[in-house]
């Protein structure tokens, strides 16, 4: 049994064009350039600095004795 993506029909055609979609759009999101940083990269970033934020309010109320 061949599998209908590597048949050349329509149906796999259209299965190889909408993989294709699917894999530049996974590429933009963690792409990491100079003047551009894709939405996984982003999110990351901002999840990082929430939580260094979060450990620094934590490290400070400590000191304080809060």
């Amino acid at each position: 049994m061949r599998l209908v993506v590597m048949d050349e029909t329509e149906k796999g055609k259209e299965m190889r064009k909408n993989a294709s979609k699917v894999r530049d759009k996974i590429m933009d999101a963690v792409k990491l350039e100079k003047d551009f940083q894709g939405a996984s990269v982003e999110a990351i970033d901002e999840f990082l600095n929430a939580s260094l934020m979060k450990r620094e309010e934590t490290r400070r109320g400590a000191e304080n004795g809060l």
